[in-house]
């Protein structure tokens, strides 16, 4: 089930015998471990957290499950990092779903499931499972996404509201980090005190962007002539900086320039290699799949006047006095227009 499922879900059931956390997004994980707790009570639960070292052993796991404690009504047993073990937990893991001890409830982290086996296959398909993926940030067809949705639900926590206008500058300021959202929120319902609604002029006193740009993203809507994502994103990436596939980050206008324009050739490279040369040995099988789209979109003859004007471009950054921003607007403005139908003139 979806994790904002697992929420509404939690306060009108019962516990059950196994929970499986499973994603990438850690405080999605740690947000549903702390409400099964609150669900137990604190102080009536005996606890016991297994990580998945080579001394692991499953029977233990199984003895813990099945012994009463003296003192505490309930066991609540976790396991992290399950994923490292997963195909030894299979015969210990059925066993215990066979018949499952009313007084204990297991909790498995995993960041993914091997379908392939028989219990990857049951679990995945069960309700014991809260996926805890991160969290989309837009939907095009839809005005209410997951991100600003989670945004929404986090502030009412706090007793307050927020307007939808607010979250979604929010979360375009901070991205899908939750931890950094979490902390954004709390320093906002400090901020505004008494006020029972947050609004966009509290957003734009108190947050400071720190959203990075995915450079990926950015090739993404140039080689599906996105125009106006294509645009957004490099208005960002000049507000702000980019971070290069080295590690390294860039600020200045005109490193930023550069470095965006071997973006966008290596991504009309890949384009070329796929639709014209058809020598993909050196692209990823992934890559080759996700850009046969995108080349429906070019012709040889288009791909020339590209590279043409790309070349154009970083003479212009280099050498003229035009501000670099502008040179790079221009260049996404020619690709994301040109039609398969232009010629060369």
């Amino acid at each position: 089930m979806k994790y904002s499922q697992f929420e509404k879900s939690l306060t009108k059931s019962t516990i059950k015998p196994l929970y499986i956390l499973l994603g990438t997004e850690k405080f999605l994980k740690d947000q549903a471990m702390d409400m099964l707790k609150k669900k137990l009570g604190e102080d009536r639960f005996f606890y016991k957290e297994y990580t998945t070292y080579e001394n692991f052993s499953a029977q233990n796991l199984l003895s813990d499950l099945y012994s009463q404690s003296l003192f505490d009504e309930r066991n609540f047993i976790v396991l992290k990092d399950a994923g490292k073990i997963f195909s030894k937990l299979a015969d210990p893991l059925t066993e215990y779903l066979r018949s499952p001890c009313s007084f204990s409830t297991l909790v498995m982290e995993l960041e993914k499931i091997d379908q392939r086996t028989k219990l990857g296959k049951f679990l995945k398909e069960s309700d014991f499972l809260i996926e805890c993926d991160p969290l989309k940030e837009s939907t095009p067809w839809s005005r209410e996404n997951e991100l600003v949705k989670w945004v929404c639900h986090r502030v009412e926590n706090y007793q307050k509201r927020i307007k939808y206008e607010a979250a979604e500058m929010l979360s375009d300021c901070i991205g899908n980090n939750l931890s950094d959202l979490s902390l954004q929120i709390e320093k906002l319902v400090v901020f505004v005190k008494d006020k029972k609604e947050i609004m966009p002029d509290d957003i734009k006193a108190v947050v400071q962007a720190t959203k990075k740009v995915n450079i990926f993203d950015f090739q993404d809507a140039i080689s599906t002539k996105d125009l106006k994502k294509a645009m957004a994103l490099c208005d960002l990436i000049f507000k702000r900086y980019v971070s290069t596939q080295d590690g390294s980050t860039l600020s200045d206008h005109t490193g930023i320039s550069l470095y965006l324009i071997k973006m966008i050739h290596k991504r009309i490279k890949d384009i070329w290699r796929i639709l014209i040369s058809q020598d993909t040995k050196s692209l990823h099988p992934y890559v080759v799949t996700k850009l046969k789209d995108h080349c429906t979109h070019f012709n040889q003859e288009n791909l020339k006047e590209i590279w043409r004007k790309i070349l154009e471009s970083q003479l212009e950054v280099k050498f003229s006095r035009t501000s670099p921003s502008i040179i790079i607007e221009k260049l996404i403005f020619f690709i994301c227009g040109i039609t398969k139908s232009q010629e060369r003139r």
